[in-house]
C-alpha cells in the first residue's frame, strides 16, 4: 500500500526502503512503514527540562558523551567550569557591579560552547542547520535547545553513511529522493 509520505512504497521494495530512509531524516511518520520521527525530545514531565534550567552542564556533558565519544562524567565537568565561571562572576556582581560585565560575557561563553555542540549533534545526525541559528538558540534558549539536544535518538545513522556507492544505485536514490522531496510536513 502507498501512503503520503513514502509514494514508492507499492513499487519496489528497495527504493521503498530509501524512501523510507529518506522520510526518516525529514522526520516524518510513516504510517505504511511503521517508520518513527527523530523528534522526540523530552516531554515536560522528563527530568531534561528542568535540570537544564538550574544545572545545564549536566545534559550537555550527556550530550558531549554521546557526540564526541568519550567519558561524559568528563564533559560534565568541563561545563561544569565554565558554569560554574558564570556563577561566580554573579555573586562577585554582588560586591562590584564591573563583575556583571564578565559574567555575562562568561554566559555567552557558555552558550558558544553549547551552541558548537549543537552544531556537531546536527552534523552527525544529518540534520540541517548554520551555527548562527545554534549561537541563538543556545544563547537565548539554552535550556530549551539542551532539552531537544538530549532527547534526540544517536543510534539514527546519518544520511550520508547510508548513500551507496555504485553510480547506477546513487541514481536511483536520487529518483527515490526527489520523489520524496515533494511531501511538506
Amino acid at each position: 500500500p502507498s501512503c503520503s509520505v513514502c509514494p514508492t512504497r507499492s513499487t519496489s521494495s528497495t527504493a521503498a526502503s530509501r524512501c523510507s530512509s529518506f522520510a526518516r531524516r525529514r522526520m516524518a511518520r510513516c504510517p505504511s512503514c511503521a517508520r518513527t520521527s527523530r523528534t522526540s525530545s523530552c516531554s515536560t514531565l522528563s527530568p531534561c527540562p528542568f535540570v537544564s534550567f538550574l544545572a545545564p552542564f549536566i545534559p550537555a556533558g550527556a550530550v558531549a558523551g554521546k557526540t564526541w565519544g568519550g567519558s561524559a562524567a568528563l564533559y560534565q565537568i568541563g561545563f561544569g567550569l565554565l558554569w560554574l565561571l558564570f556563577i561566580v562572576l554573579c555573586f562577585l556582581t554582588l560586591t562590584d557591579v564591573a563583575f556583571s560585565s564578565m559574567a555575562l560575557a562568561a554566559y555567552f561563553l557558555f552558550g558558544s560552547a553549547v551552541a558548537l555542540l549543537r552544531g556537531q549533534v546536527r552534523e552527525q545526525l544529518g540534520i540541517t542547520g548554520d551555527l548562527f541559528s545554534d549561537l541563538v538558540a543556545c544563547n537565548f534558549w539554552l535550556p530549551f535547545a539542551l532539552g531537544q539536544m538530549a532527547g534526540e535518538d544517536f543510534t539514527i545513522p546519518k544520511l550520508a553513511d547510508e548513500t551507496p556507492s555504485t553510480p547506477e544505485v546513487q541514481e536511483e536514490t536520487l529518483k527515490v529522493s526527489d520523489e520524496c522531496k515533494t511531501v511538506d510536513i
